[in-house]
């Protein structure tokens, strides 16, 4: 491990930083109402009542929505969004407290039924002031400013100077995608302290973020509870420790997860976890780099509490799979180089399938997890959204039991039952 010591203190993020309080905007909706609606082609009358009237940008609906507590929803159509011009260091959205906001919609609307994250792209862009000019974006896109809240198919990009979504309350962020944001903090920042309060990250994208100071490209975060499933963590940098996450005498939990092409110049190539626990189970881990000498992908610093790594595939990292975790964090993973041990750690190559790492019906990773180790808050399926296997499953091979109890596959995705005649060929490939 590098002699530089990864820390919070005296660096933590100051609210200062931007300057005047938030400036509440006097849109209102025509009386009080749970849902809002927000469409930018929207012909009406503008007051968030209805599709038909919805507000044409999201910040009226924002300031509405912390100005009238009745109000619970916020439905976003799809197109970009930008915060109100005030200068780099004062614009940016504000997220009330026990809001939901929900994007995907298509334009002019529709029934929750028809919301399709990945087909109508909501987006929240910090690209004010001159188009194109990434000299004059705002600091922040979004700033979560109370507890309870959702946010739910949206894409966050363009932040530079400080991160893309900044938060000290806990709150549930799925089906996201933060990208191309830079900054101290990069995509996000995360000072959630309070007890009992936890961030909660799902089906999200973090790519192409990069972190200038502080670590962590995709997310740093501070003393926070903060749990993760089912994300995938491309191609982010740091300049410091943890390629894609820092975590400082917090609470981490990692699971169902792709961790793939981040870079770090310190420790912590993809994870760096420091005076805190870890809890890091069904990853995939491959090709995240540092130049930094005794770093690893994944790393820790006096690690706390039931610290582990569990039932995940780490190959090809540089210049170390992992350190920091004691063999008695290690448990039934993949990881190159490792000698095996009573934990049932292996190095063999888990025979990935395709460019989204998948794992072939050869692979030794295949039945080789133990599901003990899957978290209880976490769904039981992969990174696909398929269901983790446990039950007896007929296997293609008759050389070998085909009624056998299945245990979970290593890394972040499940094999599936696939028929017989379509198992067999895939062998012979």
């Amino acid at each position: 491990m590098s002699s530089h010591r990864f820390t919070l203190t005296n660096v933590l993020f100051s609210l200062a930083f931007f300057g005047a309080a938030l400036i509440a905007g006097p849109a209102t909706a025509a009386g009080s109402q749970s849902v809002l609606y927000v469409d930018p082609g929207a012909r009406g009358r503008h007051d968030g009542s209805s599709w038909r009237d919805a507000f044409p940008e999201l910040q009226p609906a924002l300031d509405a929505a912390t100005s009238d507590v009745a109000v619970e929803m916020i439905f976003v159509a799809e197109g970009t969004y930008r915060p109100e011009d005030l200068g780099p260091e004062d614009s940016f959205f504000s997220l009330p407290a026990d809001v939901r906001l929900y994007g995907g919609f298509p334009a002019g609307g529709g029934s929750f039924e028809l919301r399709d994250p990945e087909r109508y792209h909501s987006v929240l862009s910090g690209d004010i002031g001159i188009p194109g000019d990434d000299s004059d974006n705002a600091g922040v896109v979004l700033w979560v400013k109370g507890a309870n809240t959702v946010l739910d198919g949206f894409s966050i990009t363009g932040a530079r100077g400080v991160c893309g979504l900044l938060s000290q309350s806990g709150f549930t962020l799925t089906r996201c995608t933060l990208s191309d944001n830079e900054g101290q903090y990069g995509a996000m920042f995360l000072q959630v302290t309070s007890v009992g309060s936890t961030v909660s990250i799902s089906q999200a994208t973090f790519s192409d973020n990069r972190s200038t100071r502080y670590g962590g490209g995709a997310i740093v975060s501070g003393g926070s509870d903060l749990r993760i499933s089912r994300c995938r963590f491309i191609d982010n940098s740091s300049s410091q420790h943890g390629g894609a996450i820092a975590s400082v005498s917090g609470q981490l939990s990692v699971t169902s997860s792709l961790f793939l092409r981040n870079r770090a110049q310190g420790d912590g190539a993809a994870i760096y976890v420091d005076r805190g626990t870890a809890q890091l189970t069904n990853l995939t881990v491959v090709d995240n780099q540092s130049p930094s000498a005794g770093a690893a992908a994944i790393q820790g610093a006096q690690l706390a509490g039931l610290s582990r790594l569990a039932n995940s595939i780490l190959w090809q990292n540089s210049p170390q799979q992992v350190a920091g975790f004691e063999d008695s964090r290690l448990h039934h993973n993949c990881i190159e180089g490792i000698g095996p041990n009573a934990q049932e750690n292996f190095s063999a190559d888990p025979r990935f399938v395709d460019e989204d790492l998948r794992i072939s019906l050869s692979s030794p990773c295949l039945d080789t997890g133990s599901r003990y180790f899957l978290p209880g808050y976490a769904e039981r399926t992969d990174l696909d959204g398929a269901r983790r296997i446990t039950t007896p499953f007929q296997y293609p091979d008759e050389d070998v039991n085909w009624n056998r109890q299945r245990s979970i596959d290593i890394g972040a995705y499940e094999v599936q039952p696939v028929r017989l005649r379509d198992a067999r060929a895939a062998l012979r490939r």
